[in-house]
């Protein structure tokens, strides 16, 4: 087939030099010749019907049919060709789907199924510690079953699909949605002129760097990535494709096929080896079926469509094929799939190198003399998301020792008024511990990028309950206390005396008290996330609103303490008693508190005429 989308015209060059070595072959077919009649199926199921039944229709009679190429129409010529007795054998088809043996009862595919593939792909991102994957894929239904079969094994693996996109022609936007869902390891599936135009993209959107890995197809031809048929260079593709991974097909050929393939119109493609390989399974099979068809008296030539009996023989005899091939070792197990390892190759200085090998029978990777390269600054495996790390974020430590020794200022004559309160508060919180213990959650903030790749994902821990009616047990108790000093200021805002007259300094705490409440009670929800911030002004509003409403109360008794003497106390005492007491008092009192008002006044006098003295002011 060769139509733009995948060119299998090398795998003619291959058969061809294959059917020489077989006739050259002393001791396979001896007393044959091996021939081949072939028709191009363009990988379209009108061309492929169409060329298999003028081939059935047409002499010879053919033993056998060797391929197609193209997975799809593989399994047209396969669930056609049952009734005329031609056992297949398909040297470039792949696809999961056909190893189902009820469906494709005569087919043999000498290629590798794609499920060892995907097997092997699976066991070599755990083997990376890679966990995500995106998958990227045509949607011409050439590949659905592959990638569908690959999220099956990626499931049973523990490993994520975090996006399967497809395209048609511009894998533009497929991208882009890969890259808003952060794809880092990108399992691509399309033919050889998609997966240009695919890295061609990938490159205008930077998503080729050390912190991407790619996987493509192992079956393109040689140099696949330097066809320029993109808008991009080739060398933009080429740098691009650098460091990609695919699963590499037989190179041990030999140089009289790279020959052929340069001499002729034809592309070196990779299932070359497998196309030689075919064409031997298919001469050591008609050899084993000539010998044993010997002993029922029958020969090969005696083979018609009809012919159930000789088709039976020929099939067995390609079921028990072991040989070694260019491409390996080559059996077959119940369902036509060949057994064996899975070679994986990676693009390094412009040249394909097999890195390691999976062996399908032990379900394990085998390292090879070459290694893996890596575009990474580290040098190493680029991993499959960014890494997040955990980053304790503390408060500002000036800030704290402030605000925290601020806090440590205490009146302890205010703790026996408030005793009573604080047990109140106790028996709350413990209640509410042991009913509806808190426990922490976890407040993400904004992820912080410090690197090309490497986030920093901080969150806050922070203590809550389930429910909030604890809190709001709390809230109502202070709440009713406020209403008790606002009765208190009420009745007391009539007393004549000052120092008994509160009435100012209690609503003058109660306002103190709403207004800073009012103000830090939102401010606390909304900067949630500022933790710094959040301290701050709680914790500067608790301790302004303390340090007001201890002012209130105390300063103008402490100020009655400094400023008044002991003469205007025993006054202040007496007058008190008098403005709030109705008992009589008797004269000797009232003259002593004259006499002493006297003396005060007098006091006064003398001490002003001293200071004039002192200042040379003649009085």
């Amino acid at each position: 087939m060769q139509d733009g989308l995948w060119d299998g015209s090398g795998i003619l060059p291959a058969a061809e030099m294959a059917i020489e070595d077989v006739n050259n072959h002393p001791d396979i077919l001896p007393n044959y010749e091996l021939k081949m009649v072939w028709n191009n199926s363009k990988c379209a199921h009108g061309a492929t019907i169409r060329s298999l039944f003028h081939q059935i229709y047409s002499e010879p009679t053919k033993l056998m049919i060797l391929g197609a190429g193209c997975s799809s129409q593989t399994s047209t010529i396969a669930e056609t060709v049952p009734p005329w007795n031609l056992v297949q054998v398909s040297h470039a088809s792949s696809a999961p789907g056909l190893d189902d043996r009820d469906k494709y009862p005569l087919l043999f595919k000498v290629h590798p199924s794609e499920k060892v593939t995907n097997v092997a792909r699976a066991a070599l991102m755990q083997k990376f510690g890679w966990k995500r994957a995106a998958l990227l894929y045509t949607d011409d239904g050439s590949f659905n079953a592959i990638m569908g079969d690959l999220q099956k094994v990626f499931e049973q693996n523990n490993i994520t699909v975090i996006v399967s996109d497809t395209f048609s022609d511009d894998p533009r936007h497929a991208l882009q949605n890969i890259q808003r869902k952060d794809g880092r390891i990108i399992i691509a599936a399309a033919f050889e002129d998609n997966a240009r135009k695919i890295l061609c993209e990938a490159h205008k959107l930077d998503m080729t760097s050390g912190i991407f890995t790619w996987m493509f197809p192992g079956w393109y031809s040689t140099d696949w990535w330097k066809v320029n048929d993109t808008t991009c260079d080739q060398a933009d593709i080429e740098n691009a494709a650098t460091g990609s991974i695919g699963f590499e097909t037989a190179r041990e050929f030999t140089e009289h096929y790279t020959n052929l393939t340069q001499n002729g119109n034809y592309a070196a493609l990779e299932y070359g080896p497998y196309g030689y390989d075919s064409v031997w399974v298919v001469a050591f099979a008609l050899d084993k079926a000539s010998q044993a068809l010997l002993n029922i008296s029958k020969s090969l030539e005696d083979f018609t469509y009809d012919s159930a009996e000789i088709a039976d023989i020929i099939f067995h005899s390609v079921d028990k094929t072991n040989i070694t091939g260019v491409t390996g070792d080559i059996k077959f197990d119940n369902n036509g799939m060949r057994i064996g390892s899975t070679s994986i190759h990676q693009l390094q200085d412009s040249s394909t190198v097999t890195v390691m090998r999976y062996d399908d029978s032990t379900g394990e990777l085998q390292e090879t003399s070459s290694s893996f390269t890596w575009k990474t600054e580290s040098g190493g495996p680029p991993s499959d998301g960014p890494l997040v790390t955990t980053k304790w974020k503390r408060l500002n430590q000036p800030l704290f020792y402030v605000l925290s020794t601020l806090a440590t200022i205490k009146d302890w004559h205010l703790i026996c008024g408030v005793s009573v309160l604080v047990l109140i508060d106790f028996i709350t919180m413990t209640i509410w511990t042991a009913v509806d213990p808190q426990v922490y959650e976890k407040t993400f903030l904004d992820t912080e990028r410090t690197g090309q790749d490497v986030f920093v994902e901080p969150y806050i821990l922070t203590c809550s309950s389930k429910s909030y009616a604890w809190m709001g047990v709390i809230m109502a108790v202070k709440g009713l206390l406020l209403l008790f000093g606002a009765f208190i200021a009420v009745e007391t805002r009539n007393i004549k005396m000052n120092l008994l007259n509160e009435a100012k300094e209690i609503a003058l705490t109660i306002y103190t008290v709403l207004v800073l409440a009012g103000i830090g009670v939102p401010i606390n929800f909304v900067v949630e996330k500022n933790i710094d911030f959040k301290y701050g002004v709680t914790s500067t509003f608790v301790i302004l609103g303390t340090t007001v409403m201890l002012a209130a109360c105390l300063f103008p008794k402490v100020y009655t303490v400094l400023k008044i003497s002991v003469a205007d106390e025993t006054i202040m005492v007496a007058n008190m008693r008098a403005q709030t007491v109705n008992a009589p008092v008797d004269k000797s009192t009232v003259l002593k508190i004259q006499i002493t008002q006297l003396e005060n006044k007098l006091k006064k006098v003398e001490d002003e005429l001293h200071s004039y003295k002192s200042n040379g002011v003649d009085c």
